[in-house]
């Protein structure tokens, strides 16, 4: 019962990552590229299949759409590989299998530490969510396409960020909340180890063993000095 009432947050944070990853996609293909050109697809069932079909579009690109000068650029590119194009250059023959099956070992244990983790851990079960519907969003591109798109272009101070996606955002949202409730969970821990010594401590000669006690005033009608 405790894992039913903790699916309703997954399904729907995966739902809504995928759904936003592959809508932007999709624009990506139709914006940057003249994929549904070449293949006259006028309908919006025409160039779904042509989205699903169609591979490799670079080719067919069009010049990047700037949204800030000198920063940010929506950029069509396909990466073959893992984050930042690692092992993109490994023989496809090794390369797809491994991209469309390895993930599910990912996705299956980031399922497994979601559910086992603790109701007050709000804060990572919904970064754990995150990871994981970014994490089916290229899954979908690796088995439709062979690769995942990419499209958003950053430069920041000179330096080119390594061009990603919607799904991309969620798995970084998520590793840092997941970074951000490891420090929380050390933070509690210190409390409650401090909390334990104090508790531990026999009262000192003199002092109350409570310190919740307050001291009361003095009675005036008790403490007045009587006369002579």
């Amino acid at each position: 019962m405790a894992y039913a009432k903790k699916i309703p947050l997954l399904a729907g944070i995966c739902l809504l990552a995928l759904a936003l990853d592959q809508a932007t996609k999709f624009w990506a293909v139709e914006s940057l590229t003249r994929a549904f050109e070449v293949e006259q697809a006028a309908t919006w069932l025409e160039k779904l299949r042509s989205y699903r079909v169609m591979k490799h579009l670079e080719p067919l690109r069009r010049a990047p759409i700037t949204v800030v000068e000198g920063f940010w650029r929506f950029r069509y590119l396909e990466n073959p590989g893992a984050a930042w194009g690692l092992l993109g250059g490994l023989d496809p023959r090794y390369r797809l299998p491994f991209f469309r099956f390895a993930p599910l070992f990912a996705i299956g244990l980031l399922g497994w530490f979601y559910f086992r983790a603790a109701r007050f851990q709000r804060l990572l079960r919904l970064s754990l969510a995150c990871v994981v519907g970014g994490a089916l969003g290229n899954f979908v591109d690796r088995w439709l396409h062979g690769y995942v798109i990419d499209f958003v272009d950053w430069q920041i101070a000179g330096y080119h960020w390594p061009t990603f996606n919607v799904a991309d955002v969620f798995i970084s949202l998520g590793i840092a909340g997941v970074v951000l409730e490891g420090m929380l969970a050390a933070r509690r821990r210190k409390k409650r180890q401090a909390a334990a010594r104090v508790e531990s401590q026999p009262p000192a000669d003199g002092e109350s063993a409570s310190s919740e006690f307050e001291v009361l005033p003095a009675d005036p009608e008790i403490d007045r000095p009587r006369s002579e």
